[in-house]
């Protein structure tokens, strides 16, 4: 059971990488001047990170 759900943890991580990388980013590239833009994907990069970090400590105590 708890395997299961270590495992959906951490393709919520996967699927927020993806998301981040190539929806987000793109998104934001796409639809704001380049300096706009790098000085939001900056400021949404500490959140990002906290969420990486977050889940894969979730997904690692679920499994140990």
């Amino acid at each position: 059971m708890l395997a299961n759900t270590a495992i959906l943890v951490t393709a919520l991580l996967f699927g927020g990488m993806v998301l981040y990388s190539f929806g987000f980013a793109a998104f934001i590239f796409k639809n704001l001047p380049s300096e706009l833009a790098g000085l939001t994907i900056r400021k949404a990069f500490p959140h990002f990170y906290l969420f990486v970090m977050a889940t894969s400590l979730v997904a690692a105590l679920l499994l140990w």
